[in-house]
């Protein structure tokens, strides 16, 4: 390749990369006004449905509800919305929001808007890493679940999701950071953050010292789910192998022994009739 043809190359990334670095800030703001835009949005029309939901369901619950990210693909809330298992509604819906401290779920937008459009409860979650920033994960999940004025647009509280051990950082430092962001979530939104995460992992590497949480745990193929015997637990997600009409993708599905707290009782006389 000779000099010419090498400075010409040169001059072309330049160029680009230079075109890369201005747009961006127009292509971030754009998308940030997509997402805190109140316009309805065109929902995804599926033909995904389903004889039944293809797994068990637990003895005794009350509510009945799934959580969803980009693993599902796009789904049809209208049908989903209109979905019935073992002549059951769906109650509510936990949508993923963010992903450590830069990673937006592709789909949330769409979700979060979908969501309300038709009419199901619904909450956001983020996916914690332990060795990124946790004040800067939670600054980054605020900014999506919360409008220009900062108020969280969820019905259900926010989660926190922690499903990895932190690799070389100490169990103080790991909870610290975990404490960073249900603070800072609780202080911008005024609700008490859920905490989820596996039954066994829970018990290692989380109880004692978020006792005072919400629990929302997942434990398969069982009756019911391990938790300490000083731990109360409000939703369990007891598969993610489901098929609800409007999903193409197994989803998960979670229940709540009681109706805790933390459900809007107008919003479920609403749905079902009784608080």
């Amino acid at each position: 390749m000779n000099v010419r043809l090498i400075s010409l190359v040169a001059l072309i990334v330049s160029i680009f990369l230079i075109a890369l670095a201005v747009s961006r800030p127009y292509w971030y703001l754009l998308r940030k006004r997509v997402l805190k835009s109140t316009g309805d949005v065109a929902i995804h029309q599926g033909d995904c449905i389903y004889s039944g939901t293809g797994v068990a369901l637990p003895t005794n619950f009350d509510l009945l509800g799934i959580d969803v990210s980009h693993h599902q693909g796009l789904i049809d809330w209208k049908k989903v919305k209109s979905a019935y298992v073992n002549s059951r509604p769906l109650s509510f819906v936990f949508v993923r929001a963010t992903y450590g401290r830069w990673k937006n779920d592709k789909y949330f937008t769409y979700n979060w808007k979908a969501t309300a459009q038709v009419g199901i409860l619904r909450g956001a979650y983020h996916y914690y890493l332990a060795n990124q920033s946790a004040q800067a994960q939670a600054d980054k999940f605020l900014s999506r679940v919360c409008d220009p004025d900062g108020n969280y647009q969820g019905d259900l509280p926010p989660v926190l999701d922690i499903e990895e051990a932190p690799t070389g950082i100490p169990r103080d430092e790991f909870h610290t950071g975990i404490k960073i962001w249900l603070n800072a979530v609780e202080k911008k939104t005024g609700l008490r953050p859920i905490v989820y995460s596996g039954s066994k992992f829970y018990k290692v590497n989380l109880f004692p010292e978020f006792k005072s949480y919400p629990l929302w745990v997942a434990h398969y193929k069982t009756d019911n789910p391990s938790v300490p015997s000083s731990q109360t637990w409000d939703l369990w997600q007891f598969t993610d192998r489901a098929r609800i009409n409007g999903i193409c993708e197994p989803v998960d599905l979670n229940i709540s022994g009681g109706v805790p707290a933390f459900f809007p009782k107008k919003q479920l006389v609403e749905l079902h009739g009784r608080p």
